[in-house]
């Protein structure tokens, strides 16, 4: 294991270079999302499975954390930057013993060769043009029967394969998924839980594009990722900045049901040794926006966290004493500093109140945040560090004392629950277009 304190510099993690690196020295870019190590584990009575992910970043592409434009490499660039890769891929999966490796965003005529070369003979390759999606596995260890268990959704941006593992004589779904991004993660949660119960041992793993932050609140780095410099500009911050991001992960589902975020560490690209960032926060400066977190480890139906609630009761316990359609859920910074994110309704009187009696306290985060579909609807959201729920529970209280919560009671309003997480997102829309939040 290789630990990092650097604080001469000013990486957003120890294997992202700067701007300014970048630009002088193209050798130093791999991808803006780094290499993960992930273990699935389907308890005490049948073998784990180690997996590798990471999205390689297309090749020029504008969309990239490093690069102010695309055209920053050609073909030729490329492919020299994908063999790299691929070469710490092997090493990686060597000394890991992984046995699936999953790629996003690639760009199969190039990165395939450099997999059929470095790879065990006895792997597999599944691959194709348009998806950007590669999943390779140990053909001795994983064998695909049936040509239907090979299945490829290009909307969600997922392939899906269901293997025989002829070590212990049990079947396992693995899911690849390069998702479509939203800031708001119900919809994912409802897509992935549902193919995680389609089979009694199942693995989602890739590039959510949504977030996955630790179980536990440590403060640490867990970025993953860069944003790409060129969605600076929407958000109105300047193009010399780079975000961190902790898109990276998946979870796990084994014979008792339950469901499980994966375990996952950050490798080295070049000698797959796992990589821990050892600065303080003072030292490394971390982006202090708090995002929305992918909540379907159990521990979140369990943990309670407000008012003797999990996030799931307290949101159902929110749409019932007030009769306003919110949805709360986990939030972090990318130090894992958590906060319980509230977003509401567009002009909502509730938001608007709270926001007048927290703003100064604090930590205290509240801004308009769009949806990531063609609508562009923005909607309003809170984020309250976990340390002071209970402030902001006392001041949802005081809510109801105002003549507008009053006003509230009048109208008609049927709670969503966490119960519905479990519908597809098609059917999460009434005809008014407005999400009913799950």
């Amino acid at each position: 294991m290789r630990s990092s304190n650097r604080g001469s510099d000013s990486r957003r993690h120890p294997l992202f270079p700067t701007l300014a690196e970048a630009g002088k020295n193209p050798m130093a870019v791999y991808s803006d999302h780094l290499l993960i190590l992930a273990y699935a584990d389907f308890g005490p009575d049948k073998l784990p499975l180690n997996l590798l992910s990471l999205n390689i970043l297309g090749p020029g592409t504008p969309m990239s954390g490093f690069h102010k434009q695309g055209g920053w490499e050609n073909e030729s660039d490329a492919m020299s930057r994908y063999g790299r890769i691929v070469k710490g891929l092997a090493e990686a999966r060597a000394k890991h013993h992984a046995d699936v490796i999953v790629l996003q965003e690639a760009t199969a005529k190039l990165i395939v060769p450099f997999l059929k070369s470095r790879l065990p003979a006895a792997w597999r390759i599944v691959a194709d043009e348009r998806s950007g999606l590669i999943t390779c596995f140990n053909g001795e260890r994983l064998k695909v029967e049936n040509p239907d268990d090979a299945k490829l959704d290009e909307k969600r941006r997922i392939r899906s394969l269901r293997f025989k593992d002829v070590n212990d004589d049990k079947y396992v779904a693995v899911h690849n998924v390069w998702g479509i991004y939203d800031p708001f993660p119900h919809e994912m949660e409802a897509d992935f839980r549902r193919l995680l119960e389609q089979d009694e041992h199942a693995v989602i793993i890739g590039d959510t594009n949504s977030r996955i932050a630790p179980l536990d609140s440590e403060p640490r780095n867990i970025a993953t990722n860069i944003i790409p410099i060129l969605i600076n500009r929407s958000d109105r911050i300047p193009d010399d900045v780079q975000r961190p991001d902790f898109p990276d992960g998946g979870f796990c589902r084994g014979p008792d049901g339950v469901i499980h975020q994966l375990a996952t560490r950050i490798l080295d690209y070049e000698n797959s040794e796992i990589v821990e960032d050892k600065r303080s926060a003072d030292e490394l400066q971390p982006w202090p926006e708090y995002r929305m977190v992918l909540c379907l480890d159990d521990h979140y139906r369990s943990q309670k966290l407000i008012d003797g609630k999990s996030i799931f009761e307290y949101q159902d316990y929110l749409n019932e004493m007030f009769n306003e359609d919110v949805m709360v859920r986990m939030a972090s910074d990318s130090f894992n500093r958590k906060a319980v994110g509230i977003r509401f309704p567009q002009n909502s009187s509730f938001y608007k109140f709270i926001v007048n009696h927290l703003q100064q306290s604090p930590g205290f985060q509240h801004r308009q945040i769009a949806e990531a579909n063609d609508s562009g609807r923005a909607f309003p959201v809170i984020f309250m560090p976990v340390e002071q729920v209970e402030l902001l529970h006392k001041t949802l209280h005081l809510y109801r004392k105002t003549p507008l919560a009053a006003q509230h009671k009048q109208q008609l309003f049927k709670p969503s629950s966490e119960d519905g997480a479990e519908k597809s997102a098609a059917k999460n829309h009434d005809t008014s277009g407005n999400p009913k939040l799950v």
